[in-house]
């Protein structure tokens, strides 16, 4: 179980929070590089043989980093992540069409982007979580906390679909997110994980709404569309928090955006 504490092996390998933003930036880039043409690919080719073959490349890139526990090896192992993870990801959805819609439907397309690009702050949140004094052992507990939130962000997302929703859930996390941040004590964690959840009903909610205003044969080449500027975002917040400003306020100024995305989404009801 790499993921809940990832960025601390990085940290306890010696590396910066900037460099550690280095890799999680050349992950991205790698993931938006790749993202269109292997959507083309899963329209084009068999799905369950893209799924193996991405499933085997992230694998690879986990026993790299732990063969090869330096910025080098961190570094091709999120190449290999990167290439798994879009080959995986195209090969579940679905194949179809994106009808003519206007402005509504490429603010739907911006907002499908921006919100799953917040994702990447949970890259952080170990380190968030250390800052905040909490020791090693605590980190992937406090995870599994957002992890929960996520899956009841998830279930939710499944049952309540109101119009209004989605943009009122983006602007309580985005607030929570902030709270959350700069609360000094290790309670802080508890009200971003309550932000992360509201962020996964409101991506979902808005990747759903996308996937079924789409019919035909190309769904996939124009999700990966959306999924691509999605990594553009993340490389963007990867490079934000590669500035030397504590932990606890780039969390805090990461709402702002987050507000701008629910008002996007305002926007396109209108």
């Amino acid at each position: 179980m790499l993921y809940p504490v990832y960025a601390l092996l990085f940290a306890d390998a010696g590396l910066s929070t900037g460099e550690i933003s280095t890799l999680f930036a050349i992950w991205s880039v790698v993931s938006f590089a790749f993202e269109v043409p292997s959507g083309a690919l899963a329209d084009a080719w068999s799905r369950r043989g893209l799924y193996a073959i991405g499933e085997l490349l992230t694998a690879a890139g986990y026993a790299l980093w732990l063969s090869w526990p330096a910025f080098p090896g961190f570094a091709l192992g999120f190449v290999l992540c990167g290439l798994g993870g879009d080959a995986a990801r195209d090969a579940r959805l679905r194949r179809g069409r994106l009808p003519a819609g206007g402005h509504r439907m490429i603010l739907a397309v911006a907002v499908a982007a921006l919100l799953p690009g917040f994702s990447a702050l949970d890259e952080y949140l170990p380190l968030l979580a250390r800052e905040k004094g909490a020791p090693t052992t605590a980190v992937p507990l406090l995870f599994a906390l957002t992890a929960l939130a996520m899956a009841a962000g998830s279930a939710l997302a499944g049952r309540y679909a109101a119009p209004p929703l989605p943009a009122g859930a983006a602007v309580v996390a985005a607030v929570l997110l902030a709270a959350g941040a700069l609360t000094a004590n290790l309670a802080g964690m508890v009200v971003v994980a309550a932000a992360f959840g509201l962020l996964q009903f409101a991506t979902l909610r808005a990747e759903t709404r996308l996937q079924e205003q789409i019919t035909g044969a190309a769904r996939t080449t124009v999700l990966s569309v959306s999924g691509f500027a999605a990594e553009v975002f993340a490389v963007v917040l990867y490079a934000w928090f590669a500035l030397p400003i504590t932990l606890t306020t780039l969390f805090a100024i990461a709402a702002i955006p987050l507000l701008g995305t629910a008002a996007l989404e305002v926007a396109r009801r209108r």
